[in-house]
């Protein structure tokens, strides 16, 4: 694309010939000429829901007591994150928490 615009196609044109939304290839163009760069911006990210210390309290009240569910690490913890964060810092740390038998 930027090679096209460079030897002198309009955008129109190559817009048509990539299959690509005018916009799409406007914006890459600007972007290429503005700050010399074809790659997307990094994003931001999403805040954990966990700080790294309630982490290490997960992980500690699970090693201390496996048989403890993620629905009793977070209410133990008293912790804002759900049950499904729970989960997922331990399996972060490769623990898995117990399922109780019935």
């Amino acid at each position: 694309m930027i090679h096209l615009f460079e030897v002198g196609i309009r955008e129109r044109d190559i817009a048509r010939a990539t299959g690509q939304p005018l916009s799409t290839v406007n914006r890459i163009l600007q972007a290429f000429c503005d700050e010399d760069r074809i790659e997307n911006l990094p994003r931001g990210r999403r805040p954990r829901a966990t700080r790294s210390e309630q982490d290490m309290l997960i992980v500690a009240a699970a090693a201390l007591k496996p048989s403890l569910t993620s629905v009793q690490i977070k209410s133990e913890l008293d912790l804002s994150a759900s049950t499904k964060t729970v989960r997922r810092r331990l399996h972060d740390v490769r623990l898995r928490n117990c399922v109780p038998a019935c």
